[in-house]
């Protein structure tokens, strides 16, 4: 469509692509075109190669992106979107995309990218002017992130040991601004850790002030961590509020949503239900219906509100009634004489959120509404409807040069009479005011104690510097410590003709834990099976993780002791292996005790932590004394020895006349103690102790393999490791991330080289290639000239010629014609250190024979040669293939209208076919000969 009209820029951000099929070529050569498709729909197209090749195209956003199942994979048709694309600064490419890219002479960082996995670096500091193969894996679920290093950085999203990754775990940012300013995002798909909520991003691990968000400006590549809090549990607890009944207290995570149940209360005599009082921590009571929906943010009491049942009119009487217009809270309604003065009392609604009340509005009948304030009389003609009127509570702003800091109360409330802003001079402490406000308990949350102040709204601590100067206006944030309720928990044994128990200070709205141990009471003839929260129960339903309200009352519950039982336990491994320990016999309710396998189990990278119920477990919980009720399969519980924070370092490898030397460039967290080597034939090992050949110290950053077999080729790995390690007691040694596998190959052992004259000041050497060589040094010269200068030449070896049975050519070029070069050949490293030193060549550089005519006579079926004598040449070599066969042409000087020729013939068979012909000139230098430039030909 735009194809090479180098002129335009058109916008199309905002066109509909939803049914094209085709796009391929679309903004090739369009050298202007910075098109932004971020929002086109693709699912469609089935042909996209070259389709913004050589355009100038600098912010390629195709993150939104979903491809057609046909561009999947190793597909033809989307090869080459970026190539010669040298404008281009960042890339976000859709999931699923292998293409090339080139042309962008700048060094980018690439990133690969896949959904509940880390975000990892495949290239840190890459120039894309060369040709790039994205996803050349071609993995359908990868997305890759790459920009210019100088002037983006990258904000990789940590989980911090959560249990699933966020989404997208990486973003690109312009370097000195935030996400926002960037027009990114954070993720949209928040990390998850079981039994703990996700607060938010931290730039420090852990540390709460350090808090990172979408306004938070970067000027380097960036990792932010998870930042968890464990889950809350609050309480949900219904008040009859002078009716009769109880309802059942429930407990719910905090945070979450709780719809209202119906009322299970007795009405008090002559009313009935109205609606819920619902108070959430220490706000304000809302008034809420049953099956309404609340969100339990804190401790929250339901209360039961009542209204009188409806009375029949009374002749000559009209009812006033008040209506909260968003307030909350109720008032009465009143009956009173038809046409009597009426005198509207004070408002009794709680007024809405930052406001208060402002007049009254009055209904009588059907008449007009009227404002009045309270205390004004209105004729009660008909009956009245009175409704409350509210108006902003305004506090003025700080006065001149002075400074206001706003206490906010956090999901308190204030004290009243107290100020939550405090304006001060500029540049003065608040420290009296704060300490005066923690002193005075300005705030109160049910369930808590205010302790004091923090600049971040989820501290779990008053962190803040009572000592810092104020200059400029902010928010300080109430901090609370939990301050539970306590109660007495009563165990009824008199039912059983025995004393009852009470376990005394028991914290209300928690588990009640290892309080309910000790408590057991045995009955001859029976078994004890647990506790109960009825008296007739025949299975336990109060357990250590049950929670406890406010004077408990539990039960104990027995069973007569019958035939004894007898339960499996199965111990399974949990390695990956499903092995399985001998199976032990114990009689059920009983623990196994001195059964229990009590071996240290071994795996690779993981510490034996214990025993559990689940699979899944990530701590043991089934131990010596845990009571086996039937048969189970107990489970392995393994702790992963990798930390993270250890970081991972970087190899280098290189081939030595002995081995292979390793090259560390140590994590830059510089936590570890040592690294482990690994070494193997196959690219795709996992490390372990078979494979793991040497274990050294941290200050070890150059190791030579030198049992490591110089004719074959490795793969080489390294991690650090941290072997002062800790965990539970046992020293353990954790470890790092492991490095980028790299390629280790041997040297040549054939280090011939042949050099021939390819041409005029041309020579092509021919050798055996070093594997690891990254470029070749050509030192060229001239053994018999003294004043010959010597030319020194680097070859790269992506640019090498393959030339057959392993053999590769350089070809080197303006060299001086007429002289005897020598070649010395040389591969090195890629810093310029020499791997191999080859044997020398040597060449005369002569050119081809001039004026060469090489024709056959039909009759006779002779090739007749000619070709002009060259000067300072020693003789002439010219060959022909005959029925597979070389043989050689006799050549000789030509007479009369020859003079200054070289002429020569030989005859040919009489079946007509191609036969190959070549000729060039040598130079003797001792008994070897020299040859110059070969000229090829094909007669027939």
């Amino acid at each position: 469509m735009f194809s090479y009209a180098k002129w335009v820029n058109p916008d199309v951000s905002k066109w509909n692509t939803s049914n094209v099929t085709n796009m391929s070529y679309m903004f090739t050569g369009a050298t202007k075109a910075n098109p932004d498709v971020s929002n086109w729909e693709v699912s469609c197209i089935e042909y996209m190669s070259d389709m913004f090749k050589d355009s100038g195209i600098r912010r390629a956003d195709l993150s939104k992106w979903i491809l057609n199942e046909e561009l999947l994979g190793d597909k033809v048709w989307s090869k080459y979107l970026f190539t010669g694309c040298s404008k281009l600064e960042y890339l976000k490419t859709p999931a699923g995309l292998k293409t090339n890219i080139n042309g962008a002479n700048n060094n980018f960082k690439i990133l690969r990218l896949k959904r509940g996995s880390l975000a990892t670096i495949e290239k840190n500091d890459q120039n894309l002017n060369e040709e790039y193969v994205i996803n050349k894996d071609a993995d359908k679920g990868v997305v890759y992130h790459i920009y210019r290093k100088d002037k983006y950085a990258g904000v990789t999203f940590n989980k911090n040991g959560g249990d699933e990754e966020a989404w997208a775990n990486h973003e690109i940012l312009e370097k000195g601004k935030s996400i926002d300013e960037s027009g990114g995002h954070l993720p949209t798909e928040n990390p998850k850790l079981a039994g703990d909520e996700f607060l938010g991003w931290t730039t420090e691990r852990d540390i709460v002030s350090s808090e990172f968000d979408n306004n938070t400006k970067v000027n380097e590549d960036t990792m932010v961590y998870a930042l968890w809090k464990n889950k809350q549990k609050v309480k949900i607890t219904f008040e009859n509020n002078s009716g009769s009944g109880s309802m059942d207290a429930a407990q719910v995570d905090k945070g979450s949503k709780y719809n209202l149940p119906t009322c299970k209360f007795t009405a008090p005599e002559g009313k009935e239900f109205d609606k819920w009082s619902v108070a959430i921590g220490s706000a304000a009571t809302e008034g809420k219906m049953p099956g309404d929906e609340i969100v339990a943010s804190d401790n929250v009491t339901v209360k039961a509100v009542w209204k009188a049942k409806a009375v029949p009119p009374v002749p000559n009487k009209v009812k006033v009634t008040f209506e909260a217009s968003g307030g909350t809270g109720s008032m009465a309604e009143d009956q009173v004489d038809k046409d009597s003065n009426y005198v509207l009392p004070a408002c009794g609604f709680t007024a809405p959120e930052c406001k208060v009340f402002d007049k009254w509005t009055v209904i009588v009948g059907t008449a007009a509404p009227v404002e009045k304030a309270a205390g004004d009389t209105v004729v009660a003609s008909d009956n009245v409807t009175v409704k409350a009127q509210w108006k902003e509570n305004v506090t003025p702003p700080p006065a001149p040069g002075k400074t206001r800091v706003t206490l906010d109360d956090n999901g308190g409330v204030l004290a009243g009479g107290a100020q939550a802003n405090i304006d001060i001079e500029s540049g003065d402490t608040i420290k009296t005011q704060l300490e005066s406000a923690v002193a005075n308990k300005i705030f109160t949350k049910q369930g808590y104690k205010f302790i004091g102040f923090s600049r971040s709204k989820f501290a779990t601590a008053a962190d803040y510097n009572l000592e810092s100067p104020v200059y400029t206006d902010m928010t300080l944030y109430a901090v609370y410590e939990e301050a539970p309720v306590f109660t007495d928990v009563t165990i009824k044994y008199d039912i059983f003709d025995m004393e009852n128990v009470v376990i005394e200070n028991v914290a209300e709205g928690k588990p009640i834990g290892s309080k309910l141990d000790g408590h057991v009471k045995q009955r001859d003839g029976y078994r004890f099976l647990g506790f109960a929260k009825t008296d007739d129960s025949i299975k336990p339903d109060f357990f250590k993780k049950s929670i406890v309200t406010n004077g408990l009352v539990l039960y104990p519950v027995y069973k007569e002791t019958g035939n004894v039982d007898k339960a499996k336990v199965a111990f399974n491994l949990n390695d990956g292996t499903d092995a399985n320990l001998k199976t032990q016999l114990v009689t059920r309710y009983e623990s196994l005790g001195a059964k229990m396998p009590n071996d240290k189990y071994e795996r690779e990278d993981y510490l034996f932590t214990g025993w559990a119920k689940s699979k899944a477990a990530k701590y043991p919980d089934f131990f010596r004394g845990t009571k086996v009720k039937g048969d189970m399969t107990v489970y392995a519980v393994w702790k992963s020895l990798y930390d993270e924070r250890l970081g991972q370092a970087v190899l280098k490898v290189s081939a030595k006349a002995k081995g292979y030397e390793l090259t560390i460039e140590p994590p830059k967290a510089n936590l570890h103690t040592g690294f482990e080597i690994f070494r193997s034939e196959k690219k795709d090992f996992k490390p372990n102790k078979d494979n793991k050949i040497a274990t050294i110290d941290r200050n070890t950053l150059k190791y030579l393999d030198e049992k490591a077999d110089n004719g074959k080729a490795y793969y080489y790995a390294v991690r650090p490791i941290d072997a002062d390690g800790s965990y539970n007691g046992a020293k353990v040694t954790f470890i790092g991330k492991l490095s980028d596998k790299v390629f280790a190959a041997p040297l040549p052992k054939d280090k011939e080289v042949t050099a021939t004259v390819a041409g005029k000041g041309a020579v092509e050497l021919e050798f055996n290639k070093t594997m690891a060589a990254a470029g070749y040094k050509v030192t060229v010269t001239a053994p018999y000239d003294k004043k010959f200068k010597t030319i020194e030449r680097f070859v790269k070896a992506d640019k090498l010629v393959a030339a057959g049975a392993d053999k590769v050519k350089a070809n080197l070029t303006e060299l001086p014609m007429g002289k005897f070069l020598a070649f010395k050949l040389e591969a090195l490293e890629a810093d310029n250190i020499k791997l191999v030193e080859y044997g020398n060549s040597f060449a005369f550089m002569m050119g081809a024979v001039d004026k060469l005519t090489a024709k056959v006579n039909k009759k006779s079926r002779v090739l007749n040669i000619k070709f002009k004598a060259m000067k300072g040449v020693s003789g002439y070599e010219a060959k022909i293939v005959i029925g597979g066969k070389v043989k050689t042409v006799k050549l000789k000087k030509g007479k009369k209208k020859l003079r200054g020729f070289i002429v020569g013939s030989i005859k040919l068979p009489k079946k007509k076919g191609n036969y190959t012909f070549t000729i060039r000139a040598f130079k003797k230098i001792g008994k070897l000969k020299y040859f110059g430039q070969t000229i090829t030909k094909v007669v027939k």
